[in-house]
């Protein structure tokens, strides 16, 4: 469990799910519609920090010295943990994402065409992942679905991995 498979290659997937984490545009605005609620964001942790093997695999990096940014977005409930990594090449020409504070990344990155989202990736993690570990206690369930995708510019890329709480479904 938590192995990333491509979206197309995925079977199992609870048709519930679907929706959410096949979506390739703004999460917050489909997290609004849905709950009729604006969505808050609970910054965790951001500052630079080595990127994980399998982050830096996704990215291509050479260097794990990424800007890393873990929040929690609320509507009426926590709904999903998001982890960006960011490249520091990227954030040269983007400094702007490491002053996001409690404005939703996809506000950013869905405002023009500068970002282009990839393939997604999704996997149904558990106590094991280490995404998993990031997630506050109190949150913590015994498994989650989640998704991550690297986004591309001209300047580089980054990674969004996202952790769907059981509440996602029932919005």
């Amino acid at each position: 469990m938590g192995h990333w498979q491509k979206m197309s290659a995925i079977s199992n997937v609870p048709d519930v799910w679907l929706p959410w984490l096949s979506n390739t545009g703004s999460m917050t605005r489909l997290l609004e519609a849905a709950s009729r609620a604006q969505c808050q964001v609970s910054v965790l942790r951001e500052g630079w920090q080595e990127a994980w093997q399998d982050e830096r695999v996704a990215l291509e990096l050479t260097s794990a010295c990424c800007w890393i940014r873990e929040v929690v977005l609320t509507t009426h409930e926590p709904v999903i943990f998001a982890r960006s990594v960011f490249p520091k090449k990227l954030i040269e020409h983007f400094p702007s994402l490491t002053r996001l504070g409690d404005q939703p990344l996809g506000k950013t990155i869905f405002s023009d065409n500068t970002f282009q989202r990839g393939e997604i990736d999704i996997a149904e993690i558990n106590q094991e992942h280490l995404l998993w570990q990031q997630i506050p206690v109190a949150l913590q369930k015994e498994k989650f679905w989640a998704r991550r995708s690297v986004f591309h510019s001209q300047f580089g890329s980054f990674l969004l991995s996202e952790v769907f709480f059981l509440y996602v479904a029932t919005l």
